[in-house]
């Protein structure tokens, strides 16, 4: 299978736009279950879809906040998502959306919780291979695996 590579960059007016939500689409089979799309919101655009729009539609609840982590499941592709929010108007307790997806607890995946997400990185092919989300100082986190599809990159640049 030959590997197809679209880079999209996206540059996020920071500290004035964040992340705020992600949305997408998971196939729920009682043998398999598997992103198959995802698209992500900051506070003034929509990035996405990324993948497959097919299957059962997930989005995260509205909320006053940013994303500043994510965590779910993968195994050989991603299996679900979930993010941590910090409100706006308070440090913290952070909240906690998700996850959407399978949420057996094996092959459970957790970033905790950053200052800022800086970078996604979604490999795509009939579902979600994988997901790699880059946050404050360059750390990196990756979680499934690439068979392959079309890698799609969110860089979150500031000025």
């Amino acid at each position: 299978m030959q590997d197809l590579c679209c880079c999209l960059q996206v540059k996020l007016d920071y500290p004035n736009e964040f992340l705020t939500s992600v949305s997408g689409y998971f196939m729920d089979d009682p043998r398999f279950v598997a992103i198959q799309s995802l698209t992500f919101h900051s506070n003034r655009r929509t990035y996405g879809p990324f993948g497959n729009e097919i299957g059962e539609f997930f989005s995260f609840p509205p909320v006053a906040g940013k994303i500043v982590g994510f965590f779910g499941r993968c195994g050989s592709c991603l299996n679900s998502i979930g993010a941590n929010l910090l409100p706006i108007s308070r440090a913290y307790p952070f909240e906690v959306v998700g996850p959407f997806g399978n949420s057996n607890y094996e092959d459970r995946w957790d970033d905790g919780k950053h200052t800022d997400v800086r970078q996604i990185d979604v490999v795509s092919g009939s579902a979600i291979e994988s997901i790699t989300i880059t946050y404050e100082q360059g750390r990196s986190f990756a979680h499934g695996t690439s068979g392959g599809g079309t890698t799609n990159k969110v860089p979150v640049l500031f000025e």
